[in-house]
């Protein structure tokens, strides 16, 4: 019998239900053979002591929705002989500490664990704890996917050949603006820094609802 490959998925929660607010990142194994979405979202609820039978269907569907959309831009093959540095801007915050970095990836580089591997290593040279790691490389992964994404919707690729990337990659010649930052927030700051991301989840909310619905729109002919 055959090995299945296994693909990573960015998946990202942002349920509203019954004044709760679920926010959640992580990955999802594409060709999962016995974990389905209903039974993680189950194991999620147990764990933050939620409502399963409000909850599991919406975290399920979320799931469920994010591999379909991830699968069909997957399988969409990119420019053969091309390599596609794209640019990968880290601002992410646990707690009060707040993370964000710049570097070069490699586009072509996603069937790896190349991600991850740069996560621990990041983390470990910054003294980070291990809740960076997964939170890093799900930024990474996230990223990479958008850039995939908009090419294949834009039909808009890089011509610009350039030396494959195994791992993310900083500009020297501009050292300052390609190096992390870590900044510890105060009360205030992370307050600002909260409401920021909420006002930008309700705005990815409502880009996703509208590029969904027009892909559904029938088309009307004279």
């Amino acid at each position: 019998m055959s090995e299945i490959t296994e693909v990573l998925v960015p998946i990202r929660l942002d349920i509203d239900l019954d004044e709760v607010k679920l926010r959640d990142v992580f990955v999802w194994n594409m060709n999962e053979q016995y974990l389905t979405p209903e039974m993680f979202a189950e194991l999620l609820c147990e764990d933050l002591f939620l409502d399963t039978s409000k909850f599991v269907k919406p975290i399920s569907e979320s799931i469920r929705t994010q591999v379909i959309d991830f699968e069909a831009i997957y399988e969409y093959e990119l420019p053969h002989n091309t390599t596609q540095r794209v640019e990968i801007n880290l601002d992410l915050q646990v707690g009060k500490v707040n993370l964000r970095d710049k570097f070069e990836w490699d586009l072509n580089n996603t069937n790896t664990n190349a991600p991850e591997v740069f996560s621990r290593q990041l983390s470990a040279e910054l003294g980070l704890g291990g809740e960076y790691v997964g939170i890093i490389a799900h930024g990474i992964r996230d990223q990479l996917f958008r850039y995939r994404k908009r090419i294949v919707e834009e039909f808009e690729g890089i011509d610009k050949k350039e030396e494959p990337l195994d791992s993310g990659f900083r500009k020297m010649t501009e050292a300052s603006k390609w190096v992390p930052q870590l900044e510890v927030l105060s009360n205030d700051e992370l307050e600002k820094l909260l409401i920021a991301q909420e006002r930008n989840i309700r705005r990815l909310r409502r880009e996703t609802r509208f590029k969904r619905s027009s892909r559904r729109a029938p088309t009307v002919r004279s």
